[in-house]
């Protein structure tokens, strides 16, 4: 009787160096595209946090008044713009104004670079106003 011989075959090493390779691979591009992802959602917190505070100044430092203000952050990073209008009922409602707020509708935008690109965040309100 032959003796068996234990161990593994040269094809089954391969094999397994093969699926070994292919599962680092394959993790390595989740952990990269997780740490992709957080970079932008950081981005875009910042800009929501840079909106909601021009948004927050309208009506204590700025006069809610028709117009366009526009600015960026210290960095240079982010660009924003506001814009106030007069609102108007999409639906065609017809509001009284006489001894009463006019409202107006309030668009704040938020501008920033990623790559060749350009990204945006804009939120938006009504205020009250003269």
């Amino acid at each position: 009787m032959r003796a068996r011989q234990t161990g593994f075959t040269l094809i089954e090493v391969l094999v397994a160096f093969v699926v070994t390779t292919i599962s680092v691979v394959v993790l390595m591009q989740v952990f990269t595209g997780g740490l992709s992802n957080l970079s932008r959602m950081e981005q875009v917190s910042t800009a929501a946090m840079i909106a909601e505070s021009r948004m927050n100044e309208v009506g204590a430092i700025h006069p809610v008044v028709a117009g366009i203000l526009s600015g960026e952050d210290e960095d240079g990073e982010y660009r924003w713009e506001i814009i106030i209008e007069p609102w108007t009922d999409p639906q065609g409602y017809v509001v009284p104004t006489e001894g009463v707020l006019n409202l107006y509708y309030v668009e704040a935008v938020v501008f920033w670079e990623v790559g060749d690109r350009e990204r945006t965040y804009i939120l938006r309100s009504l205020r009250a106003g003269l």
